[in-house]
């Protein structure tokens, strides 16, 4: 009895595929950035692509580089953020937000530029091993990496009514600070009215000063700053604020923020009241000769 011949199997391998630490989720092997350098995960990263792409901040990011054993390089992120940087002036949708809008965008936008420059910036490290966390958040707990985020996020605020970072905060406190102080530097006293109204203005004028720096760069619209001055000019010319008084043991008369803001945009410059100098003996020599020509009646 002859030997059956054993005919060669024409079945294709199965694509080696491999389980997302972070979905988990088994995919195609594909579906993986390479990580050459870590030969316990085959080569890979331990997250998927699809993962690694839901990273949306600079915090999730780094979270993403420390679980899948990549050295984190600062300058990795700046290459990144100046290719997002060139993308987004030609963005509509970046250049028609908010200053604090546009900052979340471009953000998102490094995140997604960021796998571009794995190549360049590559290198494998082991955190677990010169770490005594055994995860990033608690790296971040134990204070041994920055959870920080690359921008600093608004946070409500009661006072201001808005979303605002801590730096704007400061800003819009040291602002209406000069606001309510007059020229002379005496405190004027304000009304629920009046805080409101210059609370609108001081809000306004940062906003306006965003918008200006964004025109600078070349990122922003000029038609957006001259929009964001008209409405400025608005509330300065429309809020009543001759109505705000010196506190009552002030006997010197107010000078309102809304005096002030017209005249400057007017005259070019903030002195509404006339200023007296003392005479020196020009001045005096001129009172003589007009108390003389009224004497002798050719004032009339």
């Amino acid at each position: 009895m002859s030997a059956v011949e054993a005919k060669p199997s024409n079945l294709k391998k199965a694509p080696p595929t491999k389980l997302c630490a972070k979905c988990g989720k088994l995919k195609p092997i594909q579906a993986y950035f390479k990580n050459r350098d870590w030969e316990d995960e085959g080569g890979y990263d331990r997250w998927c692509r699809d993962c690694v792409g839901k990273c949306l901040t600079k915090t999730a990011m780094r979270e993403y580089a420390w679980e899948n054993h990549r050295d984190w390089n600062e300058k990795m992120w700046e290459a990144a953020k100046r290719k997002a940087e060139s993308m987004a002036a030609s963005n509509a949708v970046y250049q028609k937000s908010n200053p604090e809008r546009r900052l979340k965008l471009l953000e998102q936008m490094t995140c997604s530029q960021l796998p571009s420059f794995f190549a360049v910036y590559y290198k494998y490290v082991d955190p677990t091993k010169v770490s005594g966390a055994a995860n990033f958040k608690e790296a971040v707990e134990r204070g041994e990496v920055s959870g920080d985020s690359a921008v600093e996020l608004p946070e409500w605020s009661d006072e201001w009514f808005g979303e605002y970072t801590k730096r704007d905060l400061a800003w819009l406190d040291s602002y209406y600070d000069k606001l309510k102080h007059d020229s002379q530097g005496e405190e004027l006293e304000f009304d629920a009215y009046m805080e409101d109204a210059v609370h609108n203005i001081a809000v306004q004028t940062l906003i306006l000063k965003k918008l200006q720096m964004e025109y600078r760069s070349g990122r922003g619209s000029l038609s957006d700053v001259k929009d964001a001055q008209s409405v400025l000019d608005m509330l300065t010319k429309s809020t009543n604020l001759a109505a705000c008084k010196r506190k009552p043991q002030q006997e010197s008369p107010q000078l309102a923020v809304g005096e002030i803001a017209a005249y400057l945009e007017s005259h070019g410059h903030p002195c509404t009241r006339k200023i007296e100098w003392e005479q020196d003996d020009v001045d005096r020599a001129i009172a003589e000769l007009h108390h003389i020509v009224r004497a002798v009646g050719l004032d009339q």
